[in-house]
């Protein structure tokens, strides 16, 4: 009897726990992240009443190739605990709910750093609504959209319940910052493959970023097809470059790529003639850096130059400049050669022409290098943040991407700077709480964005994707909500449920919250947990 009777009771405990959980959302709110620029709330909760047939109506079908894609990953993501009960076919008179899109630059195709990435999402009783101007504004407000829609564990018949707490809702939503990146260095040691760099794609895609951007050079990693390089087994290949491409457009993320010139260029196999490079025996590591001093020197770094833009046609053109204002070890060059370094390369024939109607991007790592003369790029900053602030000061720098080695560098093993900060391996909050508006002031106007850097000295197949998650969703929630947002460590550890989900295996829920109080938090879970 008392078998027969919980029986009965199970139902109302079940939907007891349901209405305990719904209600939460009361008083804690949605745990979106990056946390929108504008978001009004009410308190009613709208059921998704047939998970197995919602939909998604495109109205531009002109853009119904290029986002299908991101639609499908839409739905499979975000009812995936429903795939294995919906029946098929769908049964006949069921009425489908629908999210409806509408892109109001639908001619616009191409992809660059000044796309309008704003769009407004609506949730209310009957409609569901997303607008954006172009098409990457709607791949960003679909990742919002499958955020707002939670999963009721609770479900006591076949078909999981899924529902939008808090309708309705309305949101207003673009980036603080438009280029919000990852430097992925496939230089150096064991790399990942091509598919694990795909899977850092779903990732940085969930988190509404939008640049990767892929370093080349050495020997011992994955090297740069060019005509007169002799490629070592397993190199990339063009058509693996252009399927790589594709994919991150899918996803809302362009690529483009870089070398590391004058620095660590043993993989140029075959450029320029002999004694164009040389090798430094350093007290770190050799490595082997190009003689900008040779005559040849300039010429034949255009060429390569010119092909890594046939490789990544994005509007970005990397020069290089790495380590161009110090001295080379073996040979010291003279200043003023190194001084017009990349204006020469700028102004080079087949360089010149194919660099046309592209932004310029030189690296720099000090704030006294050698700004370019025949135009004002975008310089990439890899210095320590002290003295970022000093180069912002510079007058004839006018924007800049930051990779502060102090704060954005994952790096141990071979770098220099390994004894002077934690080795690469802080968490996700000193990413988070990283804030140029606090660093650089008036001159915060100057900063485009910002990369972190991951460099192949201590990643490999098994170890990149704990190693930038959930370091990236803190960096992600700065560079696109730009402020301090509120409950962070909840909605980080929100999103890290979503990751995993997506087979983004970030690290453990005890791992994040370690870093939210403080160095004590870890052993007061544990001693809590024997309790």
């Amino acid at each position: 009897m008392s078998r027969f009777v919980l029986l009965l009771l199970l139902p109302a405990l079940l939907g007891a726990s349901r209405l305990v959980e719904r209600a939460k959302f009361a008083k804690e709110g949605l745990n979106l992240l990056p946390q929108p620029a504008t978001i009004t709330t009410g308190d009613v909760i709208r059921d998704i009443k047939d998970p197995c047939n919602f939909k998604v109506k495109l109205e531009n079908a002109a853009l119904v190739k290029l986002l299908t894609p991101a639609i499908d990953r839409l739905l499979k993501h975000t009812f995936r605990a429903a795939a294995d009960f919906c029946p098929q076919p769908v049964a006949q008179g069921s009425v489908a709910e629908e999210l409806t899109v509408h892109v109001k630059n639908e001619n616009l195709i191409t992809y660059t750093s000044d796309v309008d990435e704003s769009y407004i999402l609506d949730v209310n009783a009957t409609n569901i609504a997303l607008t954006a101007e172009t098409f990457v504004g709607v791949l960003r407000g679909l990742e919002t959209f499958s955020q707002l829609i939670y999963y009721d564990r609770n479900s006591i018949d076949d078909v999981p319940k899924y529902y939008i707490p808090k309708t309705p809702v309305h949101i207003d939503d673009k980036p603080g910052y438009k280029h919000r990146g990852l430097m992925l260095d496939l230089s150096t040691d064991e790399q990942p493959s091509m598919a694990t760099i795909q899977r850092i794609i779903v990732g940085m895609a969930a988190l509404k970023m939008n640049i990767l951007h892929l370093s080349f050079s050495s020997d011992t990693g994955f090297t740069l097809p060019t005509k007169n390089n002799k490629l070592p087994a397993g190199t990339l290949t063009e058509e693996a470059l252009q399927q790589l491409r594709t994919f991150a457009l899918q996803h809302g993320i362009r690529v483009y790529g870089s070398l590391n010139i004058p620095y660590y260029v043993q993989g140029l196999h075959g450029i320029g003639k002999d004694g164009l490079i040389a090798t430094c025996n350093s007290t770190t590591k050799p490595f082997s850096y190009i003689n900008v001093i040779n005559p040849d020197a300039v010429p034949a770094v255009a060429d390569v130059l010119s092909q890594l833009l046939e490789q990544f046609p994005d509007e970005l053109s990397d020069v290089g400049g790495f380590k161009l204002g110090e001295i080379n070890c073996n040979s010291p060059q003279k200043v003023e050669v190194r001084k017009n370094f990349i204006d020469l390369l700028l102004g080079t024939g087949n360089f010149a022409q194919s660099h046309a109607n592209k932004k310029t991007v030189v690296w720099m790592d000090a704030p006294d290098g050698f700004p370019t003369k025949t135009e004002k790029p975008i310089y990439h900053y890899y210095g320590t943040t002290g003295n970022a602030t000093k180069f912002l000061n510079t007058t004839s720098v006018e924007e800049v991407i930051l990779s502060p080695l102090d704060q954005f560098f994952l790096a141990c093993g071979y770098s220099r700077l390994v004894e002077n900060f934690e080795c690469g391996f802080r968490s996700w909050l000193s990413f988070y709480d990283y804030n140029p508006e606090i660093y650089f002031g008036a001159n915060v106007a100057k900063v485009r964005g910002a990369e972190m850097i991951a460099t192949g000295s201590v990643f490999g197949e098994e170890s990149i994707i704990n190693l930038l998650f959930p370091r990236m969703i803190g960096l992600a929630e700065r560079l696109w909500t730009r402020r301090n947002a509120g409950n962070v460590a909840e909605r980080v550890i929100a999103q890290r449920k979503r990751l995993l989900a997506r087979g983004i295996h970030s690290v453990s829920y005890t791992h994040l919250r370690a870093h939210e109080t403080g160095r004590n938090l870890v052993c007061r879970l544990l001693l809590e947990k024997k309790k």
